[in-house]
Order: structure tokens, then sequence, then C-alpha cells
């Protein structure tokens, strides 16, 4: 077989030149940042949980892949775990702070106890978690249910911390519950919606059953359930011809579904400031996305003059 050098990632194996893959370096950088709690570390790593996925990990294993399982990302979060407590007085004055990168701040630790920092006050001060949660409590009596809202963010939160947060939320009368998993991973759904279709991934990603899928499919909502429906359901068994299928636009279920299908309406490509910031925003020219994108509104749009 003739070699490739071309299509190499580099002439030297685990060259320490290149950025990635150096995980034998990164490992070693690791082990150094957590040297003042290697005990601890090792003990988070062999009895822990992993920080930064789902795959379901014990320890060095998980219940998805055979063998040791222990990646980067994990390996990255560690500190977290590790890290020391910081000086309260170091938050006392937060204009010392100001010239800091994200690391250096995240590198003086974590908090310790409470603290609050009032309007007009040049930084924090150590309260009481009876004062905290006074603080929290006089500032949502203070407001009203449609002016308040629940924000959750945390790598340890389980979805038990979810189910009783959105349920004290709605105790106290509001419905404005988030989360930064749904941020996070905005980008990505709306791409996977706007080119699959709400659904179509977990068929992509499960292995079909039979061969009755050998001709693509569609999903189907059957229905309150979403369902994979082979291409071949759609033919008439005599003609071979696709037999029409009759959709209940008045339905609540039909309404759902437009509502989180992203689409390109009419309007967006009749108005060419609007199509230009389409375009603009998908590195297109507008006529590159009028052609792209025109079939997907409920009728073609042509570029005016």
């Amino acid at each position: 077989m003739k070699l490739r050098p071309s299509l190499w990632a580099s002439r030297v194996p685990r060259d320490p030149r290149e950025r990635k893959p150096n995980h034998y370096v990164e490992m070693a950088r690791v082990a150094w940042r957590n040297r003042d709690q290697l005990p601890y570390a090792w003990r988070v790593l062999s009895e822990g949980v992993c920080d930064g996925c789902a795959l379901g990990t014990t320890g060095l294993r998980d219940w998805t892949m055979d063998g040791i399982h222990l990646c980067m990302v994990r390996l990255e979060l560690l500190r977290l775990n590790t890290a020391p407590a910081l000086d309260p007085e170091r938050l006392r004055d937060v204009s010392s702070l100001e010239g800091l990168s994200s690391r250096e701040l995240r590198d003086l630790g974590r908090l310790p106890e409470p603290m609050i920092r009032r309007r007009g006050e040049k930084g924090f001060r150590v309260v009481s978690w009876d004062e905290a949660y006074g603080a929290a409590a006089e500032k949502i009596r203070a407001t009203t249910p449609e002016r308040l809202a629940v924000y959750l963010t945390s790598r340890g939160i389980l979805n038990e911390h979810y189910y009783a947060a959105q349920k004290a939320a709605r105790a106290m009368g509001t419905s404005h519950v988030d989360n930064s998993a749904r941020l996070c991973h905005a980008a990505s759904t709306v791409g996977m919606k706007r080119t699959l279709g709400y659904g179509a991934v977990q068929f992509l990603l499960s292995p079909p059953a039979s061969d009755e899928f050998r001709h693509g499919g569609v999903v189907a909502l059957d229905g309150v359930d979403l369902r994979m429906m082979p291409f071949d359901e759609l033919k008439d068994p005599i003609t071979g011809a696709t037999r029409v299928r009759v959709v209940d636009i008045e339905s609540v279920h039909y309404r759902v579904a437009r509502d989180y299908m992203i689409r390109v309406e009419d309007k967006d490509l009749a108005d060419r400031e609007q199509m230009a910031r389409l375009a603009k925003a998908g590195k297109m020219t507008p006529e590159d996305f009028q052609s792209e994108f025109g079939l997907l509104s409920s009728r073609g749009v042509a570029l005016g003059a």
C-alpha cells in the first residue's frame, strides 16, 4: 500500500508541537494542578461520577463502553472538585480582580460560605445562611410572579433538583423556569430541527430492527408518540404509488408540531431586508439563500427587482 503523507495529521506520532492530541502531556498537567489533593483526586476518579457527560460513569468505568473510560473532559474538570476554599478577603474589593482572566478567577478557589454584595458596596461580605436566605426571600416577596424567574446552572444538578426547583417556582406563582442546558444546546437543537426535524435523531442513532427502513423513513406523530414510518408504508400495495395521507391542521398535535419546527416563512423571503439579514447570517448572497431555502416556505417567492 502506498503511503500518503499528505493525509497524515503529523509526520511525528504524538507530535508535542501539535495542539491535539497531546493527552499524555495534558494528563501530566492535570496531575500537577491537583498535586496538593492527589489522594482525594484519585478517590474522585476511582469512586465518583463524571462531571462532564451523561454516560453513567461510575469510577473508571461506565455503562456505555467496555473497559476503562477516563476522558480528558473529566480530567480537566477534576480541579473543580479538589480546589481549595477561596479567601473571602479577596472579594472585599472586587476592583482588584478586574484584570484577572477567567482561569485566574477560578484558581482563586471555591466559595466557602454565603456572601452578599449590596448596591454601592465595593465588594462582598460573608453572611450567615439565614441572612442569605432572608435576602432572597425579601426580593421574591417584593416582586410579582410575572417578574419572577428561576434559573438553574450547575455541573452537579440532578433531575431531582430540577423537579424540586420547578415545583417550588410554581408554588411561588411563576412558570418562568430555565436552565443552562437549554441555552448550551440551543444552537444544536435549532440545527437538528431545521435539517432533520424533531425526533429524527433517535432514528438515526438507533440501528434498524429489520430491513423495513432500507429506503429510509419519516418521523410521524402517532397519537402522542413520535415514531418512524418506513417509506414503504406510504406506498399503495397495489399501485406502488404514494398514498395520500390527510393531516388535521386544526388538531393540537399539528399546532404543537408546527410551532416547534423551525421553518422559513413567506414573509421572510418577501421582505428583502429580512432575507438579506438571514443570508448574511448564513454567509450567503440573497440569491443563494432564495435558491437554497425558497422551497421551505409554503410557496416560492421570487426575488423582487
